[in-house]
């Protein structure tokens, strides 16, 4: 088997191949966190969504987070800050694991390969930083052998083999923008810019004063209800 995901800032994207038949699954790349009570329990329970205990919290992954978010105006918090795992989030490395988990079965046989599209950082790039060694390593403990790929040319892989595979792609994604030129597959040139959509998003947002709170009283950015207007 042969696998590939897309681990961007917005959601998690997998395609896989299976015998003769393609895989392809997606799931948002934001958790929420509800207190562990038991009226909680049972609304989760009842509306049969998944959940992971942590401490004294309920934590929500996926198109069931933006639910809860959405019925109890709870925060639905992004895994990556400006393309990286905030450093004090233990749920957030524990959501990536959990995604990655239901999105790619683990490896049937030694070396089977795992193309991965990481979400840039502002100060290290794709590559080298803790962030991209986090995840290379879930991966990796799913039995695969990892290759790190610019998402614009694995872009130009997937688009222009009507072309030669030669051609430029562009990729406009939450918190980067990615650009890539390629010549028969072969990357000659491969930018990208640490700037996407939602800086415009949280713009709005501060704009029109959308904002949610947490029990701790922290406050959040409504991002959501803003992607809705």
């Amino acid at each position: 088997m042969t696998a590939a995901l897309d681990l961007g800032s917005t959601e998690f994207r997998s395609l896989r191949r299976e015998d003769h038949r393609l895989v392809a699954r997606r799931l948002p790349a934001v958790y929420t966190v509800l207190e562990d009570q038991p009226a909680h329990r049972r609304l989760l329970d009842h509306g049969q969504m998944s959940y992971s205990v942590a401490g004294e919290s309920l934590v929500v992954i996926g198109e069931s987070a933006r639910d809860v978010s959405s019925l109890l105006s709870r925060p639905l918090v992004p895994l990556f800050t400006n393309g990286k795992l905030p450093d004090q989030d233990p749920i957030a490395r524990q959501v990536c694991a959990w995604l990655v988990e239901l999105l790619i079965p683990p490896a049937r046989q030694a070396a089977e390969t795992c193309c991965l599209a990481l979400p840039a950082s502002e100060t290290n790039g794709i590559s080298g930083n803790e962030t991209a060694r986090f995840l290379e390593h879930v991966v990796q403990l799913h039995g695969y052998e990892t290759s790190v790929m610019h998402p614009a040319t694995a872009l130009a892989l997937a688009e222009l083999e009507c072309n030669g595979f030669t051609g430029a792609t562009l990729v406009f994604g939450a918190e980067s923008i990615a650009f890539a030129v390629t010549y028969q597959s072969q990357p000659v040139i491969s930018l990208r810019l640490a700037k996407g959509s939602r800086d415009l998003w949280e713009r709005f947002a501060h704009f029109r004063k959308r904002y949610l709170w947490d029990a701790g009283g922290n406050v959040y950015l409504d991002l959501p209800a803003v992607q809705n207007w």
